[in-house]
């Protein structure tokens, strides 16, 4: 991972130099889900109202929904 992690209810998201957001449910560590960028996200993710927003190196701002 490249980036601080945001957690949010009970899942944390973060994004990686691979150019995936991951989101990771906390209290098992399993993986629910990743949402492909195509660059390095090297800023970290934050999430408001349901929706997780991230940047990526691809000069894109992306929304996905937690």
């Amino acid at each position: 991972m490249s980036s601080s992690p945001a957690a949010y209810r009970d899942a944390v998201y973060c994004g990686s130099v691979d150019g995936n957001l991951y989101c990771i449910e906390y209290k098992s560590g399993r993986e629910r889900w990743k949402f492909e960028t195509g660059k390095p996200i090297i800023g970290s993710a934050t999430v408001f109202d349901d929706i997780v927003y991230v940047g990526s190196t691809d000069h894109s701002l992306y929304a996905i929904l937690a």
